[in-house]
């Protein structure tokens, strides 16, 4: 069985005990999350259960930038960040005061899109805890 990429990053929020949605987020179906269960969208505000039905868009850049978030707390690392190649994404981090951005351990996480990048480098960082 295969999991989306949506599937993929409810087990990890919820593993985290992360917040799924953070205010700022685009849903699939275009309403954004203004948080405590408020919405916004085409026609106006609503209240509505948050996960009911709804999924992130993760080609919204607000999106992006809560799962970013997310990746930077799960690690405990304010300054992880993500980086394009030619095909595919990774994530770093920087131990350390290295004040050029050097990253000073591998690439924890590697992916054909952003978010699946963020995504596995918060699957990485429920392994981590798994094992310590």
């Amino acid at each position: 069985m295969t999991s989306t990429v949506a599937d993929r990053y409810l087990v990890v929020m919820n593993s985290l005990k992360l917040p799924v949605w953070r205010a700022g987020m685009l849903s699939n179906h275009g309403a954004r999350y203004l948080g405590a269960g408020l919405w916004a969208n085409s026609t106006g505000v609503t209240f509505a259960d948050p996960n009911e039905g709804e999924e992130p868009d993760f080609s919204d850049p607000a999106t992006l930038g809560c799962l970013m978030a997310a990746a930077r707390e799960a690690w405990k690392d304010p300054r992880l960040c993500t980086y394009p190649e030619k095909r595919w994404w990774g994530t770093f981090g920087v131990d350390g005061d290295d004040y050029l951005g050097i990253p000073k351990r591998p690439s924890m996480a590697v992916a054909t899109t952003e978010a699946e990048a963020l995504i596995v480098a918060l699957e990485a960082a429920v392994a981590l805890r798994a094992s310590s």
